[in-house]
């Protein structure tokens, strides 16, 4: 049996913004379960040590115990798995916290990555998060992680809002951060729940040559097909799947949250309310598993973590969804 390569873990889909690329709308809130439980099924897996845990949102810093719980799980001993964390940024002292746990009880900031969504110039940023303080809370939180040395990246979204005013906010950027890596992120518009291709074509070939720049080969076909390229025949759930706030765990990230409420629970694969990762992990492998039914069947997504992990984990081309 394949060891897992990569666990996602929503902690809350609670968030003090609503980003207008985000595909909220989408989402359907159900009761969280303590992290703690999480924690404690990650823990007695003997699959632990070596997975890469992602976390992410909602804003996964809004979740009570989760700086805590997070700083627990980087800290044990004979841990060597790679944490990434994608943030707004706005819970800075709670990112504080957990960063300060964390290596006070010597953990290695080299297994951490913080990935800060920040859209452009203050105004708008905090536009497009329909939240006053955005800008100014996700710059301090950036200005922390660089003076605890653990590495990080900005994530912007370019969308019609900020198309306009990409190199002076990176030139803002660079000023009051000092060198920081942006990654160019192109809307999704499947993701976004938007029907058109979100780009003119000046735009398209604009953005396109910055995620060529940057090296990234999921955004550059997304952008070089106009947006009409689908994932199909992929291996979500058997290396890789997601758990959720509620603790149901689910083949994907995207089942999760972008296929509609309705499909939902065709991706569903168990519960750690009930069952250890290991028992779910398990059903996985199985073929006639009923999720594996709904993966084979899918209509395709454009999702960047299952495009990830096909490329990542499982040796396929980028030409294979083209």
């Amino acid at each position: 049996m394949p060891d897992i390569e990569r666990i996602i873990y929503v902690p809350t889909l609670a968030c003090n913004c609503r980003c207008k690329h985000c595909g909220e709308e989408q989402r359907l809130y159900e009761p969280e379960c303590d992290c703690e439980l999480i924690e404690q099924r990650l823990v007695e897996s003997r699959y632990f040590e070596n997975m890469i845990l992602s976390i992410t949102g909602g804003e996964p810093f809004l979740k009570k115990g989760f700086p805590d719980m997070l700083a627990r799980v980087n800290t044990r001993v004979g841990y060597r798995c790679y944490t990434d964390v994608t943030t707004n940024g706005i819970c800075t002292e709670q990112i504080e916290s957990f960063c300060e746990q964390t290596l006070e009880a010597g953990g290695q900031p080299e297994r951490l990555f913080f990935a800060v969504s920040i859209d452009g110039l203050p105004e708008v940023h905090n536009r497009i998060r329909k939240n006053p303080i955005a800008f100014e809370k996700a710059i301090e939180t950036v200005k922390l992680l660089k003076r605890k040395g653990i590495p990080l990246q900005i994530n912007t979204v370019i969308q019609q809002e900020n198309y306009d005013s990409l190199d002076k906010f990176a030139a803002y950027i660079t000023e009051i951060c000092g060198e920081t890596r942006i990654a160019w992120i192109p809307e999704i518009s499947q993701l976004a729940g938007k029907s058109e291709f979100p780009y003119s074509e000046e735009q398209r070939k604009e953005v396109l040559r910055r995620v060529e720049a940057q090296g990234d080969p999921i955004g550059k076909a997304y952008l070089e097909k106009y947006g009409d390229i689908r994932l199909r025949g992929c291996h979500a759930g058997q290396k890789t799947f997601a758990i959720a706030p509620s603790g149901k765990v689910y083949a994907c990230i995207t089942g999760f949250c972008y296929k509609g409420i309705k499909n939902r629970e065709k991706f569903y694969i168990g519960n750690l309310k009930e069952q250890t990762l290991d028992e779910i992990y398990e059903i996985c492998q199985d073929e006639n598993a009923p999720f594996r039914e709904m993966v084979r069947a899918c209509t395709g997504c454009w999702g960047s973590c299952e495009v990830g992990h096909e490329l990542t984990f499982w040796g396929r081309r980028i030409e294979d969804f083209m």
